[in-house]
């Protein structure tokens, strides 16, 4: 990412996009913010070029500055190489349990993770919050690795092990499953829990630390297990969901920016500082574009209604209050006229110290009716909104990308990393490889 400098001050400057949740943006003025020329020049296009826009298909009756825009963000993405996995026969097969999204997903990490071993020689593998073990089970039955599945939830590490006994059962002597919290300092306790399972001397084994689903915080503890710990030569993991990463006290994550390129350049600008929070994760782990383009103009008029509705209930309620989601059947007014009753259903106020159910008022449906007049075109404005987001999703991901995969080179000449692509965002948001090697003893 060699335009970091150009990427930061064009996030800080359309901050208004991305800086709220989609439930406080009403109530933060973020349709307000929207400049004029945009909302005409939206509201004028087809949803064909509607939907064509986050691709890089700019219409030439769009408002100038929002041209603009948009030319901005394709000459600030990044490409990440796409690997084309070629499969047969044995890659198509179904496994057990497993549906044909996730079956893609485990097939082409697989793959990668085995490409990779053979090259450096590794014939032992610690799995990185392991679930259920289905990467696991497909390195075992396709490579005949050695693999040690790591989980936090006991309770999944129980279903893996009920699923192995009865789906696998030629796998128990090469595949163990425990429970444990990973933490930076986790690698005494797999190195024993890797020579209980398997009689190996970890320290002076070649290993790979690998995970399909590096939840939140996972990839950068893994990272420094990785940095940290000599024998381990290769990391293979796919990051994912952003928005679980831990938040300090004033709201920023504590993982985000890690390497000291990606905070020098956040802080040395004034508002660059501000973009890590939890709503740019958010966004930075959204479904990608093909799925906008995909939808319907129903169901982008249903979505962005929806979006609405719930942000207009956040502006009606005091600051010491707040909306909740209750399970509650919706379909008795679904249908109704009442606007407001259709938006209530299925949410109440609680009080935000006690978390007392506190009843909807007459005072709360007069606040809609005077919201709705103001924005009597809110439900559009708002999928405006999501396309907006939309366009610019992929540059907030690769920031966080981009920023641990610096992280990773910094920290040794001798280490090597890299962004593979080895899914379709068609088939799995979750299509990142981040791949980090050393070239020799560190």
């Amino acid at each position: 990412m060699n335009n970091l400098e150009e990427v930061i001050r064009f996030l800080t400057e359309y901050q208004w996009i991305y800086k709220h949740s989609n439930t406080k943006y009403l109530k933060s003025g973020v349709l307000d913010q929207f400049p004029p020329g945009w909302i005409g020049s939206l509201r004028s296009l087809n949803q064909e070029e509607l939907n064509n826009i986050p691709f890089g298909r700019i219409p030439q009756s769009l408002d100038e500055d929002l041209k603009e825009f948009l030319r901005t963000i394709l000459r600030l993405k990044v490409d990440i190489p796409i690997v084309q996995i070629k499969e047969d026969d044995k890659d198509r097969r179904s496994i057990k349990g497993i549906s044909p999204k996730k079956m893609k997903e485990i097939s082409s990490l697989s793959f990668q993770i085995h490409q990779i071993c053979q090259k450096e020689n590794i014939h032992n593998l610690v799995d990185l919050g392991s679930g259920l073990g289905y990467l696991c089970q497909m390195l075992f039955e396709r490579h005949k690795y050695k693999i040690l599945g790591v989980e936090c939830d006991e309770e999944r590490v129980k279903s893996a092990r009920l699923r192995q006994e009865k789906y696998f059962p030629s796998s128990r002597d090469c595949v163990k499953f425990v429970s444990h919290f990973v933490t930076e300092d986790s690698w005494e306790f797999l190195s024993q829990e890797l020579k209980k399972a398997f009689e190996i001397h970890p320290d002076n084994t070649s290993l790979a630390l690998v995970g399909l689903h590096a939840c939140g915080d996972l990839t950068v503890t893994s990272v420094r297990i990785f940095q940290s710990t000599e024998n381990i030569r290769v990391l293979a993991v796919m990051p994912c969901c952003y928005h679980k990463m831990e938040i300090n006290s004033i709201g920023k994550p504590l993982n985000f920016p890690l390497s000291q390129r990606f905070r020098t350049v956040l802080t040395s600008n004034p508002a660059g500082d501000e973009i890590p929070r939890r709503p740019f994760l958010r966004l930075a782990c959204q479904q990608p574009a093909s799925r906008w383009k995909r939808m319907s103009e129903e169901e982008h008029k249903i979505h962005g209604n929806n979006m609405f509705r719930r942000a207009m209930l956040d502006t009606l309620v005091d600051t010491d209050e707040e909306v909740h989601r209750i399970k509650k059947a919706r379909e008795s007014v679904i249908h109704s006229d009442d606007e407001f009753e259709v938006a209530i259903c299925g949410f109440e106020i609680r009080n935000r110290n006690t978390g007392t159910s506190m009843p909807w008022k007459s005072e709360h449906r007069s606040k809609w009716r005077i919201l709705s007049r103001k924005y009597f075109n809110g439900g559009e404005l708002s999928e405006h909104l999501t396309l907006l987001q939309t366009t610019i999703q992929e540059i907030c991901e690769n920031m966080i990308l981009f920023d641990r995969k610096v992280y990773v080179e910094e920290a040794s000449a001798h280490f090597r990393c890299e962004l593979l692509k080895i899914l379709d965002a068609d088939i799995s948001p979750r299509c990142v490889l981040l791949l980090a090697t050393k070239t020799t003893k560190s």
